[in-house]
């Protein structure tokens, strides 16, 4: 779509003459239209008409598109270069400001002829590139405010702080109580209205009286909606660290206690800036070859599967190439980790096994018995005609294995459980169970807790959060043991795992008789 010369949009009785002289598509279905504006006055309606023409004219095909306007002219563009991709409304206001302060100004502003180049983008429904509108009927990640007053918006946030246990002085029950719209809720709510200065207003307190709340709380606040252009409203101070989520629909706010719940969408975390979000929807069976794309890679599997963190720090280092084309193999990593535990478990292996020998002659049993080399000699009959001998060379006559260090091995174990040590040190009481390269302990969300999720990755001698990575659940729920290697534990996804390596073999049998 081009247009080929330039075609007159205005009318003859009109105070401004509006001229397209331009006009294409992109092949990512973005539209492009250039207008030169021609006033015969100064005056601010002339302006704001031609300009409605304009945009009229660019977005009659698609009213719910998202418009951008770059103004080639000397005067407009120092004052702004580019103005962002933006729905119309917000375009125009910001526009006209501008516009009327360069017109009340004592500039020299000359505005015969005005050049615009209009991008216009489509919002699409049904398939395609579209934005996802939010059903949030029967969301477990919302909690509902139920109010007869005008103070919901306090009650969402202070429901969020008791949710996201940033309330302090407050009991796990009263931080229970607030989530469940009890009377305590109302009670913090007006506490916190009255110590932030905000003012209850009878029609309710709105978007605008967010920042104060933010000021006097020192935390973030986010607010998304359900619009079909625009998920967020409200995005709140980037300086606070901590954050908190609010959910505003047909003038009212409720409590988004999981943004990533709320959005169904995985890859959302906290300290992630959202401007928007666009989704493609597609045929998952008619296009197979995104497959490898949607599955979860395991973090761990790093160069032997997995496009992670590992292969971005080895091609940052190395300059790899083809990193796409990595191809995922889970049994690479599984001989990976054996040729691993094999190179240390050299270093350290004990140097005098016990032999066993089968004898099929009474002149082979003698040679070993009274074999001045060995010690610890003990046969076993095995039927008449086979006895099973055992025995261990003596000190003096056993020969070092040449794959033996054992300077390595007690350095690589004494650092090993030197990094266990840091551990338990940080989580103190906390620890429910340990054993040789792993802890189980009650995250309380202290700086305790805190300061062992910021040790976690994927190089070495970092932590692995394996309730993450290998049962694909977010917490244990219930956790009992009977001691080293014995212990059972239920995840917050109902699975049950359970660990015994002490006296059993945990099988399908042996589980139904001891669990």
């Amino acid at each position: 779509m081009e247009a080929k010369k330039d075609k007159i949009l205005s009318k003859r009785g009109d105070s401004y003459k509006l001229v397209l002289t331009k006009e294409y598509k992109h092949k990512a279905s973005i539209y492009v239209f250039n207008y030169k504006i021609s006033l015969k006055d100064e005056k601010q309606e002339t302006f704001t008409n031609a300009f409605d023409h304009m945009v009229d004219n660019s977005i009659k095909d698609y009213p719910n598109g998202r418009i951008k306007i770059v103004p080639i002219h000397e005067i407009i563009i120092t004052k702004h270069k580019s103005w962002p991709i933006r729905t119309y409304n917000t375009v125009k206001k910001l526009f006209m400001d501008q516009m009327e302060r360069l017109l009340n100004s004592a500039e020299e502003l000359n505005l015969e002829e005005v050049i615009f180049e209009v991008t216009v983008i489509p919002n699409r429904k049904g398939k395609g590139r579209a934005l996802k509108i939010l059903d949030v009927t029967n969301k477990r990640s919302i909690i509902q405010i139920k109010n007869d007053d005008t103070i919901c918006l306090s009650r969402a946030i202070v429901t969020s702080l008791a949710s996201n246990k940033l309330l302090k002085d407050f009991t796990d029950s009263q931080l229970k109580h607030i989530n469940e719209g009890r009377p305590l809720q109302k009670r913090v709510a007006e506490d916190l209205h009255e110590q932030s200065g905000v003012e209850i207003k009878e029609e309710g307190n709105n978007l605008d009286d967010l920042k104060a709340f933010e000021n006097y709380l020192n935390i973030r606040i986010i607010v998304f909606t359900s619009n079909s252009t625009e998920y967020i409203v409200y995005n709140g101070n980037e300086e606070y660290n901590e954050q908190i989520y609010l959910y505003y629909h047909d003038e009212h706010f409720d409590t988004i206690t999981n943004i990533t719940g709320f959005l169904a969408k995985h890859y959302l975390k906290p300290n992630v800036k959202i401007h928007t979000i666009w989704e493609c929807e597609f045929d998952q069976q008619k296009y197979p070859e995104v497959d490898p794309h949607l599955k979860p890679i395991d973090k761990r599997d790093a160069f032997y599967g997995g496009r992670t963190e590992t292969i971005q720090l080895y091609n940052n280092l190395s300059d790899l190439k083809d990193i796409d084309k990595v191809k995922y193999n889970s049994g690479l990593r599984f001989i990976a980790k054996i040729c691993l535990n094999n190179l240390w478990g050299h270093f350290g292996m004990r140097d005098n096994f016990t032999q066993k020998e089968y004898c099929f002659t009474l002149e082979h049993i003698t040679k070993i018995v009274f074999n001045e080399k060995y010690k610890d000699i003990s046969t076993m009959i095995l039927d008449e005609d086979i006895v099973l001998t055992e025995y261990k060379n003596k000190e003096e006559y056993s020969k070092p294995n040449p794959s033996v260090n054992v300077y390595i091995a007690l350095f690589t174990t004494a650092h090993a459980r030197l990094k266990l040590y840091e551990l338990l040190d940080i989580l103190q009481e906390r620890v429910l169970y340990m054993d040789t390269d792993s802890c189980i302990y009650n995250d309380d969300g202290s700086e305790a807790c805190k300061k062992i999720e910021s040790m976690m990755g994927n190089k070495l001698g970092d932590l692995t959060d394996e309730i993450v990575s290998k049962h694909n659940a977010n917490h244990i729920k219930q956790f009992i043991s009977a001691g080293p290697k014995d212990y059972s534990m239920k995840l917050d996804t109902e699975k049950l795992v359970s660990c015994c390596k002490r006296f059993y073999r945990l099988n399908a049998e042996v589980e139904t008789r001891l669990h």
